[in-house]
């Protein structure tokens, strides 16, 4: 049994309750939904297999991303960007719990809304070297895993558990 109260309690071998409800740019927690749960220790799973796979840590930079936050906690401090415009809607965004929004996401339907989705980069000596050689390590395995994985070049890997439409790697 998982004591989601406790941020340092492990969700699978790897992975913990921070590392999945943790909202940074509100230096806060979600109090994930029993659904949200399921979600996000279906996904660890999955995780933990790719981790074994790539033989090299996993940094965890986004994994649930709410439009109706549960907090036990007041939000103090959140990360505002500097641009007017930007600033204004995160402020209608904060009073809306709608984190996915304020972290500037317009997607609707995004898998990271409801602990489906994971953004993470392997811990090595290059960043963006190391995940363009570890996706290439992991697209032979999204069919078994039931993952899709985003084809991007950048210094982070997304993987998320939505229903194929066209393909598994594919340009979001």
């Amino acid at each position: 049994m998982i004591n989601w109260n406790d941020k340092k309690a492990k969700i699978s071998k790897y992975f913990t309750v921070h590392e999945a409800t943790y909202l940074p740019s509100w230096h806060t927690y979600h109090n994930p939904s029993e659904t949200e749960k399921a979600n996000i220790l279906a996904l660890a799973e999955k995780l933990d297999f790719i981790r074994e796979l790539i033989n090299l840590p996993i940094e965890i930079h986004c994994w649930i991303r709410p439009t109706k936050v549960n907090l036990s906690a007041c939000i103090t401090n959140p990360v505002y960007s500097y641009d007017k415009a930007k600033r204004v809607l995160q402020e209608k965004a904060l009073q809306e719990r709608n984190y996915n929004a304020f972290i500037g996401s317009t997607a609707k339907v995004s898998a990271h809304i409801i602990g489906n989705a994971v953004d993470f980069t392997p811990v090595g000596p290059d960043t963006s070297a190391t995940c363009k050689k570890y996706r290439a390590i992991i697209l032979p395995y999204l069919e078994k895993l039931g993952l899709r994985m985003e084809d991007i070049v950048g210094a982070w890997i997304h993987v998320d558990r939505n229903p194929v439409k066209t393909e598994r790697f594919f340009k979001p």
